[in-house]
């Protein structure tokens, strides 16, 4: 593979993507990111971000006494391993095992 330095804008995606590829194989090789997955970040990200977002609907609607909704949610969380438990003060959240 020809030296191609990534600052220089010459290289080109396909480039960019063996090298990308092969240091994370050296680094799995090495035992190092064994777990790692392209985009696993970003997509615990997304999902932090829409749990909050299906959370804070289910506050806003047991405030408006739409309880049937709030369970419901509460149910479909549930479903997925995903345990709502209210307090007074908070939402708890916790994952089934």
């Amino acid at each position: 593979m020809p030296k191609i330095y990534l600052s220089s804008g010459a290289a080109t995606r396909e480039e960019i993507d063996a090298y990308y590829s092969m240091i994370l194989d050296l680094c799995n090789s090495i035992g190092l990111l064994q777990d790692f997955r392209p985009g696993a970040e970003m997509e615990k990200l997304a999902t932090s971000k829409v749990l909050q977002m299906l959370l804070n609907l289910k506050e806003e609607l047991r405030r408006r006494g739409a309880y049937d909704l709030s369970d419901r949610i509460r149910e479909s969380l549930k479903e997925v391993g995903i345990l709502v438990e209210g307090t007074k003060e908070r939402q708890r959240v916790r994952l089934k095992r």
